[in-house]
């Protein structure tokens, strides 16, 4: 099995860096991408483990973007998780993601649920902070039942607590990870709820920018997404990856190294994307 696409408590995932990677080699996992938002301390991080553990460790990112106002992501494997530009970027966003943490806090105050910063930021353990170390605190502090609870109540779009995320454009997001020697990969396409008309329009676009490859096996994708997204990547010669978006127990529905339907994720979608990758080179 393999995996290219789970977080660790470098992003929003409730395990370390390390604990990952021993995950990984507990359940037979040969390739690894850690793909924490915003930031590469993950990969840093989990690079003694996965040598002691014999674990294929692919260094990537998920940058957060938007187009039209809706939220999406790209993921950046063999990327140089020291490349300067993109740190000098992921800082800049950390400083953003702050800012609307402040603002959600702000809000929920506003609405009489009592949070301050330091009790949502023990959650991030130092990582990148995003909504998800709010809802904890929110459920530590007694105003919800669970992480799902909190974002239903006060943290998902349209709730009153919700403050829009400040986000690369989908070129700059494809022009870092490229910069940084990575292949630009569309994570979970079917968060974007596109037809085929403007999906295919926003990949062909992506595609003059450097995109190399479509998220076609996710944890949360149809049998019927993945035969979409299988086609539309084969018809712009994109490579096909896969990954469970594996975040610990903020999502224990989603299993390490599982797809679609919670099937194995096959060793083939990394090799392939190691060829994609050598063939950048």
């Amino acid at each position: 099995m393999i995996d290219l696409h789970c977080h660790t408590t470098a992003s929003d995932g409730t395990l370390s860096p390390e604990a990952v990677v021993a995950h990984a080699a507990k359940s037979k996992i040969s390739h690894l991408a850690i793909t924490d938002h915003d930031t590469t301390r993950g990969v840093l991080e989990a690079q003694g483990a996965a040598r002691a553990y014999d674990v294929h460790l692919i260094p990537a990112i998920e940058l957060s973007a938007s187009v039209a106002g809706q939220p999406m992501d790209l993921l950046g494997y063999g990327i140089d998780p020291r490349h300067p530009p993109l740190l000098a970027a992921l800082d800049e966003m950390v400083r953003r993601r702050k800012e609307r943490i402040a603002a959600m806090i702000e809000r929920l105050n506003a609405q009489g649920v009592a949070l301050d910063q330091e009790q949502v930021f023990v959650h991030a353990r130092g990582g990148v902070i995003g909504r998800p170390h709010i809802a904890r605190a929110l459920v530590e502090r007694g105003h919800a039942a669970s992480v799902a609870e909190a974002f239903e109540r006060y943290l998902k779009r349209g709730r009153a607590a919700y403050v829009p995320k400040e986000s690369f454009s989908p070129e700059e997001a494809v022009g870092l990870i490229v910069d940084a020697g990575g292949l630009p990969v569309l994570a979970h396409p079917g968060y974007l709820k596109m037809d085929d008309e403007a999906l295919g329009g926003l990949l062909d676009r992506l595609v003059a920018a450097g995109l190399g490859g479509i998220e076609v096996y996710y944890s949360q994708h149809t049998p019927q997404d993945v035969a979409r997204f299988k086609r539309m990547a084969r018809e712009r010669d994109l490579v096909a990856t896969g990954g469970s978006d594996f975040h610990g127990a903020t999502k224990p529905h989603i299993q390490l190294g599982r797809g679609p339907q919670g099937e194995p994720l096959p060793r083939q979608l990394a090799e392939n994307l190691l060829a994609a990758l050598a063939k950048r080179r």
